[in-house]
């Protein structure tokens, strides 16, 4: 999954919220992922949860 810059109802959105489900991580599809201090912006996602050993 890429997430990029999209434009919405004629408003520009640089993000995505996703739960779990969503990005292939797990079951779970009851809300959003809350990332620690770890996560900094820019970070690949596989880095951040060491997928890149």
């Amino acid at each position: 999954m890429e997430i990029k810059e999209a434009e919405i109802r004629g408003v520009k959105s640089f993000g995505m919220l996703c739960a779990q489900d969503e990005l292939g991580l797990g079951s779970d599809h009851s809300g959003i992922m809350i990332l620690d201090e770890k996560a900094k912006v820019g970070m690949e996602f596989a880095k951040y949860i060491n997928l890149n050993k």
